[in-house]
């Protein structure tokens, strides 16, 4: 991403305490491919893009943070955000977020959209860790997990070489 949008910063901080993750790495891919994307077109071609982790050890919750310092999104926009079909682009066809939200919820986490101070929009991505990653999935059937997620694990480093192919 740096590359070709030399006009924008981008910066990443690993949290170095974030633990192993259960992860389809090629769909968490996607998902950050997606942010950054719809980050740099509301960048217009000058800003910035933040993309962090963090994990909270009492919650078993791993963070993924991508701001950037765009146009913001309307307040009337966000409650569908995540809808298939909506799309606030001329040229979007309202799939991008739609996936994104479908992914994560199929690694059973959340995702929000929060106002960037003092300007922009960010993303939080959070998923379940270790034994809360284990609680989320004891009750779900294995067709409805992704079809790595129990096979592939990613430490901090891994996910910081996975943002550094994206960017």
């Amino acid at each position: 991403y740096q590359e070709a949008h030399r006009t924008i910063i981008f910066s990443f901080r690993a949290d170095e305490s974030l633990p192993q993750l259960q992860l389809d790495r090629d769909q968490i891919k996607r998902v950050l491919i997606n942010l950054l994307d719809n980050a740099v077109a509301a960048l217009d071609g000058k800003g910035k893009i933040e993309i962090e982790s963090s994990y909270n050890p009492e919650l078993q919750m791993a963070s993924f943070l991508v701001a950037d310092t765009g146009h913001g999104i309307a307040s009337e926009d966000k409650p569908r955000l995540f809808e298939p079909y909506f799309s606030t682009k001329k040229s979007g066809t309202g799939l991008g977020l739609a996936i994104v939200n479908s992914i994560i919820a199929d690694h059973h986490g959340f995702i929000r959209v929060r106002n960037n101070k003092p300007k922009g929009t960010k993303f939080i991505i959070e998923l379940p860790v270790g034994a809360a990653w284990v609680a989320a999935v004891s009750g779900v059937a294995a067709a409805k997990l992704p079809p790595t997620a129990k096979k592939t694990q990613t430490s901090p480093s891994r996910m910081a070489r996975i943002a550094s192919t994206v960017s």
